[in-house]
């Protein structure tokens, strides 16, 4: 507020103002303050003075790109270490950065052998724009909600291969690792537990539409003791069986890739760290001694799994790990979550579920009020972290 101006008469000059809004002393406050723009000129001076960042983000800040192969394999041997490497061990490992300035560093850095790398594992890396389906079982018999009807499994093959692009789990890690984003209307087929009935009623569907699928392997069941099945809720009255090393073997010959479900299938969270990592170790080695080939990819049983999971999947030799999540969580390289597709899932649900905006809206806090409004329709079809 500032002071009132005295009348002008005739042959006398105006009495200057003197105003908070010019800054000067303002009678009415006591005290003086700069003009308002110098307040937003400084503000807006301030915001434009953020100190640079190096190596940049990528976007969404989830990795750090484009460095050297040398700082990686430092990077490695730091975290093969943790938790019980030592402060000095670290320190040695990790390449010393004093005396040393941004320019020099930036040099450093050779432009012949870039990659992009995850520095922690637990590095948030977004969630994916391809939509990874978890299917269980093809059995016309199985009233189970895991079971898919070989009539609805047939349908959604001939939809995807229509609709969709369906890639295989190599390709779509490839591509979310080197870019972080995958191709526009992707998908990529999984199985979990690798039941027999996928030999009969799944393997030939998928090989007709030529369509790439991924098999999630329970490695115990495969020895020649084998493992009762005693992990399913609804069993039916005739007893679960899986696949043999004979069908996996046949069927990696027709193009289906197979990787690692856990050792017996129990619940990893139960377990300390150094019976999971025993567990998903001899796992990974019994089904590459079967396929004679490496296998860098697993899925945690019942999807469950938290940091010491995954620390124990990373130390076991795993390169990425898949979840089943029932609520929002944070997606990195040890928890990339997938759609659960279950009996009943028609067209319409399968479009949804394989939509880029599904995946963000099922883990947002507006889906449960989402739930509630649509029904039991829009329950069904996404209970059990569909």
């Amino acid at each position: 507020m500032s002071a009132r101006r005295p009348a002008d008469t005739r042959g006398e000059q105006p009495v200057p103002v003197r105003s908070a809004e010019r800054g000067d002393h303002c009678p009415d406050r006591g005290r003086w303050r700069p003009p308002r723009s110098t307040w937003r000129r400084s503000a807006s001076r301030s915001r434009r003075r953020r100190l640079p960042v190096w190596p940049p983000p990528t976007a969404g800040s989830v990795r750090l790109d484009r460095l050297a192969e040398g700082y990686e394999a430092a990077i490695v041997e730091a975290q093969e270490r943790e938790p019980q490497c030592r402060r000095s061990d670290r320190d040695e490992a990790t390449p010393s950065r004093q005396g040393v300035t941004a320019r020099d560093r930036k040099a450093s850095y050779p432009t012949d052998r870039l990659r992009s790398v995850c520095v922690r594992d637990r590095e948030p890396i977004g969630v994916p724009r391809v939509s990874i389906l978890c299917y269980h079982s093809v059995d016309p018999s199985w009233g189970s909600h895991l079971a898919m009807t070989p009539e609805g499994f047939e349908r959604h093959c001939r939809w995807l291969s229509r609709a969709r692009t369906v890639l295989s789990v190599d390709e779509c890690m490839a591509a979310w690792t080197e870019t972080g984003r995958m191709p526009q209307a992707s998908v990529s087929l999984t199985f979990d537990d690798g039941f027999v009935d996928l030999a009969q009623w799944a393997f030939p569907v998928l090989a007709r539409y030529r369509l790439h699928a991924t098999v999630f392997l329970v490695a115990e069941t495969l020895t020649a003791q084998g493992r009762a099945v005693d992990w399913v809720d609804d069993a039916p009255p005739w007893p679960l069986r899986t696949l043999t090393p004979e069908h996996v073997l046949a069927a990696r010959a027709d193009g289906i890739r197979f990787a690692s479900h856990s050792w017996a299938h129990r619940d990893l969270v139960q377990l300390s760290e150094g019976e999971c990592i025993r567990d998903l170790r001899d796992s990974r080695e019994f089904i590459e001694d079967l396929l004679h080939e490496p296998v860098p990819l697993l899925a945690y049983p019942f999807g469950r799994h938290d940091p010491m999971v995954e620390r124990a999947a990373r130390r076991a030799g795993y390169q990425f790990a898949f979840a089943l999540p029932d609520r929002c969580e944070v997606a990195s390289r040890y928890a990339i979550p997938r759609v659960g597709i279950f009996r009943g899932d028609g067209a319409g649900t399968l479009r949804i579920k394989t939509a880029d905006w599904w995946l963000p809206l099922r883990y947002s806090p507006v889906f449960p009020l989402l739930r509630k409004i649509s029904g039991r329709g829009l329950a069904r079809s996404s209970q059990l972290a569909g």
